[in-house]
């Protein structure tokens, strides 16, 4: 069985605000004063907080719980 997280509206807060903040990074970077690292960084940080966001997931097999949240997974067993 595979779920889908539930999404709250403080880590919400927190993570659209990164967000919010990196894209203004990368407006910034691209557009006002060119910086390839600010692009890179901006780019980066917000692929890795939307992959974090969008693609949580909770998956039971067996007595195994495997959490995936962006590139991190974390496996437990029932005891």
């Amino acid at each position: 069985m595979e779920f889908s997280s539930r999404k709250d509206l403080w880590m919400g807060m927190i993570i659209w605000g990164c967000i919010g903040a990196f894209v203004w990074l990368f407006y910034q970077s691209l557009f006002v004063k060119f910086d390839i690292l600010g692009l890179v960084i901006a780019a980066s940080m917000i692929y890795f907080l939307g992959w974090i966001w969008f693609n949580t997931k909770y998956k039971i097999e067996g007595d195994m719980l495997n959490i995936h949240f962006g590139p991190i997974k974390k496996l437990t067993r029932n005891k």
